[in-house]
């Protein structure tokens, strides 16, 4: 499996679980001034979106 494009260090987290849907990604590099600076997994990005309240509100039916 290859790893999807890097996407910024700033990247939001909303628009990384778009990204990664679009792209059935389950990680993507992250990279900050052309460098590798770590890899976002879909775990981190549903963690997150757990922690905010926009998506605490939202049910599962």
């Amino acid at each position: 499996m290859r790893p999807g494009p890097a996407v910024p260090a700033r990247t939001g987290v909303h628009e990384l679980a778009s990204h990664m849907a679009e792209l059935s990604a389950r990680s993507l590099p992250v990279a900050e001034d052309g460098l590798l600076v770590g890899i976002v997994t879909a775990s981190d990005v549903l963690r997150a979106l757990a922690r905010t309240r926009e998506h605490s509100r939202t049910t599962a039916r």
